[in-house]
């Protein structure tokens, strides 16, 4: 779909959503709310990391880390591409790799410039992975799955390789039930669009590039959980 095609998409998603009349909890109603639900490693930090970097090349869009979101994202880019500096030491990184894994949660504050004067804030969050498995309990959670609820659009994110093992994927396929469950509520029903995102698909035996990618048709509406 594209990341300007699901503002406009999660744009007309909050007009029908936020009737007036319905108990919510107080919630901002000027941002746009972009969650990415994923466990431990499934690369939710590189995501957020790559698509702000490189939608400054963007002619369509442009992606601008607000405050603190901005040092956060360039430390984590300089780490992958091997310009960073040990905070410890003040020594040059120059092997590339991976930033470390994420711990607790951390909001992520954006603006999406879509035209000369067209400005969308958005806010996401990035945490640990280990706080979405189907068993862990505690306030942390809690507060993720608040968010997940007030969110315009939510991606599920999948790696392959950690599904293969049956414990591992049949947590995480609990988890995703779980969500859906929290997400449509008594009505049973989606309200919002939920992105299904293969990660690693690179590594995936067959691929070749990213235009083997394809949307699934929404069919007759959002499915019923």
């Amino acid at each position: 779909m594209g990341i300007l095609n699901i503002f406009k998409k999660a744009g007309k998603l909050k007009k029908k959503v936020d009737k007036p009349g319905e108990e919510t909890k107080e919630v901002d109603k000027s941002l746009f709310r972009i969650g990415v639900y994923g466990h431990k490693g499934v690369g939710k930090t590189v995501f957020f990391t790559i698509v702000y970097t490189f939608s400054k090349k963007s002619p369509e869009f442009e992606i601008m880390a607000l405050g603190e979101t901005q040092e956060i994202l360039e430390e984590k880019f300089n780490i992958m591409r091997g310009k960073a500096i040990d905070l410890e030491t003040g020594d040059k990184i120059t092997s590339r790799r991976f930033p470390p894994l994420s711990t607790g949660e951390q909001k992520l504050n954006f603006e999406i410039r879509t035209g000369k004067n067209k400005v969308v804030p958005v806010n996401t969050i990035d945490y640990s992975g280990e706080l979405v498995y189907i068993d862990t309990r505690g306030e942390i959670k809690q507060n993720l799955i608040d968010y997940f609820t007030n969110c315009e659009c939510v991606f599920f994110f999948i790696d392959p390789e950690a599904i293969q093992n049956e414990g591992e994927r049949s947590n995480r396929i609990s988890s995703f039930t779980d969500l859906i469950d929290k997400l449509s509520g008594i009505e049973k029903k989606l309200k919002i669009p939920i992105g299904l995102v293969v990660t690693k698909a690179d590594e995936l035996p067959g691929y070749k590039s990213a235009d083997q990618a394809v949307l699934i048709s929404k069919g007759s509406g959002y499915i019923r959980a």
